[in-house]
């Protein structure tokens, strides 16, 4: 069978929504055969008959063609809320959320999803949430038009008791000013990134994600992560706490008031010109450690660990600042200005 009859014969078996994303997966899958010098017809013939391409697909799916039509039918959602919001508990999966500036004085959520498979959305005493169908249609081999994977949250200017935010497979961007007394973002295999946050508590959790906060003013702030880096920049925060693993901790031109504790491995610690006028605790390993930090180096009594590595952290003194610095194999620096 040459090419264009198993396209033709495949077109013909396929509900009109995924005939196109369809037909043209297997037309690239055909070329590439071809490029690795396999004829036209072997390679249509690797692929198996139509009609048990298409048998398969329903079967994956475990549904008749005429179910799977109906489910591929999108909806556009644009809820407002019906009164004042103080609190948002917001989840979903397999898309990335994004805050942004309402344009009245309402919170609306936006976002696209399939008609028989929806997100649910309830509103009481002053609390927004959001939860995930309880039934996902997620099959292996998507040959379909997707919804748009984004959730926008666009927010009114107020200072709100909690926001919490919650994804799988996607990230949370913050770019707006968001005044919150508890802050709390989590995701896996998505960035989060957070600008012009004020809030007394913030809890950001990610797992093969990076995490950056900018312009960050907290209180209590408490950063966990894995295979991703975590970042913060001009913030001034009271008492900072970050975790990760497999991956780099910066700070930049930041005064974290309380002692610090950085935690990560396999990858470096940096710190900018950053005041820490309380010390702290910084704990590495597999990663050199290197520091920038405004002061006088006499008013800090540094101890400065490492195996099979270097300490270039000047002459020991009796400041009250306590700062303990610990790696292995890999070296610790310190710098004053």
């Amino acid at each position: 069978m040459k090419k264009h009859e198993f396209l033709r014969e495949l077109e013909q078996l396929l509900p009109r929504e995924s005939a196109e994303n369809t037909i043209s997966y297997f037309s690239e899958m055909i070329d590439d055969m071809m490029e690795d010098g396999i004829p036209e017809e072997a390679a249509v013939a690797q692929l198996g008959e139509p009609q048990k391409i298409v048998a398969g697909l329903i079967e994956e799916t475990g549904e008749a063609a005429a179910d799977i039509k109906q489910r591929r039918r999108i909806r556009k959602v644009d809820y407002a809320a019906k009164g004042d919001i103080v609190s948002l508990h917001i989840h979903t999966v397999n898309r990335e959320i994004a805050l942004t500036q309402s344009p009245d004085d309402r919170v609306h959520l936006r976002y696209e999803e399939w008609e028989t498979e929806y997100h649910t959305i309830t509103e009481q005493n002053g609390t927004l949430k959001l939860e995930p169908p309880k039934k996902r249609y997620e099959p292996i081999f998507r040959p379909y038009p997707q919804p748009n994977p984004k959730l926008e949250i666009a927010l009114p200017e107020t200072a709100y008791e909690t926001i919490h935010l919650q994804t799988t497979n996607g990230a949370i961007r913050s770019p707006i000013a968001v005044t919150a007394k508890q802050f709390g973002v989590q995701s896996t295999n998505g960035v989060i990134r957070l600008e012009q946050l004020t809030t007394g508590q913030l809890d950001a959790k990610s797992a093969n994600g990076a995490i950056r906060c900018f312009h960050l003013k907290a209180e209590e702030v408490t950063l966990t992560t894995s295979n991703g880096a975590i970042r913060l920049a001009d913030s001034t925060v009271d008492y900072l706490k970050a975790t990760n693993a497999n991956g780099r901790i910066r700070l930049d031109q930041s005064e974290i008031k309380e002692p610090i504790r950085l935690i990560t491995s396999n990858a470096g610690v940096f710190l900018n010109d950053c005041s820490l006028p309380k010390g702290g605790k910084i704990v590495n390993s597999n990663g050199p450690i290197q520091l920038t930090l405004k002061g006088r180096r006499e008013d800090y009594r540094i101890g400065a660990h490492t195996i099979n590595g270097k300490t270039q952290v000047g002459e020991n003194t009796t400041g009250k600042i306590s700062l303990q610095l610990t790696t292995c194999n890999a070296g610790i620096s310190a710098q004053f200005a």
